[in-house]
């Protein structure tokens, strides 16, 4: 199949803005355990990765055991289920606020059975923008 010449130009100008959109932003992009995870005010929700070949990650009544050691005084972390990318979601008994997220997150981060731990949040796709069109005033 041959491309016309107006086709071709097409594409080889599309190349750049197509490769920028697949690119990761940043060099934490897609590695959760490297990222800045900053924990919002009202934090209840975390998920947590173990490491390959530990045992909380070969079983999960040994990541419950885990979270009840981990957990800070007056607060009960509640195991609710393995995720496909095979971390594990937990809930706090009650919002911490950012300090305390902040603190929680440290003791497993401390722990060298965990890969990484992140806030749970919603997630999303922020809108492409382009050129500003002329408003025709």
């Amino acid at each position: 199949m041959r491309l016309t010449a107006f086709a071709t130009l097409a594409l080889l100008l599309a190349m750049p803005q197509l490769s920028a959109c697949a690119a990761p932003q940043g060099a934490n992009a897609m590695s959760p355990d490297t990222a800045a995870t900053v924990p919002a005010a009202g934090q209840s929700r975390f998920i947590v990765k173990f490491r390959e070949g530990s045992a909380p990650l070969q079983d999960t009544l040994a990541a419950r055991s885990k979270l009840a050691s981990v957990a800070p005084a007056g607060v009960q972390l509640e195991w609710q289920r393995r995720l496909g990318v095979q971390a594990d979601l937990f809930f706090t008994s009650r919002p911490l606020d950012a300090a305390e997220a902040e603190a929680l997150m440290q003791r497993f981060r401390d722990d060298p059975d965990v890969e990484y731990i992140e806030p749970d949040g919603r997630m999303g796709i922020d809108p492409i923008r382009g050129p500003e069109l002329p408003t025709g005033d």
